[in-house]
């Protein structure tokens, strides 16, 4: 009988001098070699295979390199990349695969978010590129100002935060009270007076761009009622003449004082008693 040929069929069985038996291949298999064998005289099959070869790597190889119909194939990346396609393939009976090659692309991160009052700029999101972060006019940044694109397509640390710029405590002003806790870039504070004084400067001040107030802290001043208008007789005691300040009035040797002997500057600018007045002292025969 003919050879047999693994995974082949013979196209007869004819084994008689000079017949010729030529071979198909199975679905999924092709011939590397002669096709056919044609019996000699001395019975034996003239054919170019050799004994030693393997049936299967020498005359029935698969259509694609060594693979056999049937076989699966599975795809991994590098790090660092990842797959975009099939990670798995499979040959098929005519030879080919049932697919093409998956590609190992770069893994990319997405787009960081820009934080409020700030932006990011990234010229790549491939593995290992870099983001950086900045603040408008007016806020600082707080956290890292560079991020990278590490594994697992995410990007280090967190997202940094644009806070606004602090002008820090204005502090408080004598006989005045400060409206407002926050003294950040763009906040308002407001200066109010305690009773008895009056506001000289700003009543409000704002803080800028650069950290800074934009004018000088205010000042409350006393209100002043004036000096009083007393007649020459009148001795008056204390020079002081604002808010809360008391004077005291009296009379030369030989006169009498009418009136209240103290007076004080009130809130609204004006003294809290009438200039007093002095009055002679008459004599028994003056008084007659």
């Amino acid at each position: 009988p003919p050879p047999e040929v693994a995974f082949g069929d013979p196209s007869d069985a004819l084994s008689y001098f000079g017949s010729v038996v030529t071979y198909s291949c199975m679905d999924g298999f092709t011939l590397r070699k002669e096709s056919s064998v044609r019996c000699q005289a001395d019975g034996n099959w003239k054919h170019g295979w050799s004994r030693e070869d393997d049936i299967l790597t020498s005359q029935h190889l698969p259509v694609i390199s060594s693979f056999l119909h049937g076989s699966l194939v599975q795809y991994h990346c590098h790090s660092g990349y990842e797959m975009k396609g099939d990670i798995m393939l499979m040959c098929q009976e005519d030879g080919t695969w049932n697919g093409t090659a998956p590609v190992c692309a770069p893994a990319q991160c997405e787009t960081p978010p820009s934080p409020e009052y700030g932006s990011v700029m990234v010229t790549d999101s491939a593995l290992g590129s870099l983001a950086e972060y900045s603040c408008e006019d007016g806020y600082e940044l707080n956290g890292q100002s560079i991020r990278q694109c590490i594994s697992g397509k995410q990007w280090s640390n967190d997202v940094p935060r644009c806070l606004p710029i602090s002008c820090g405590n204005p502090g408080g002003i004598a006989n005045g009270e400060v409206i407002g806790k926050i003294f950040h870039f763009k906040a308002l504070i407001h200066y109010e007076c305690h009773k008895g004084f009056v506001l000289e400067g700003v009543e409000t001040r704002t803080c800028q761009v650069d950290g800074k107030w934009d004018s000088k802290a205010p000042s409350c001043r006393a209100i002043s009622c004036g000096r009083p208008v007393v007649s020459k007789d009148v001795l008056v005691r204390g020079d002081d003449y604002t808010f809360g300040k008391r004077l005291l009035f009296s009379c030369n040797l030989g006169f009498i004082l009418q009136g209240a002997p103290t007076s004080v500057c009130l809130a609204n600018g004006s003294w809290s008693e009438a200039p007093p007045k002095c009055y002679k002292i008459l004599g028994p025969t003056e008084a007659i």
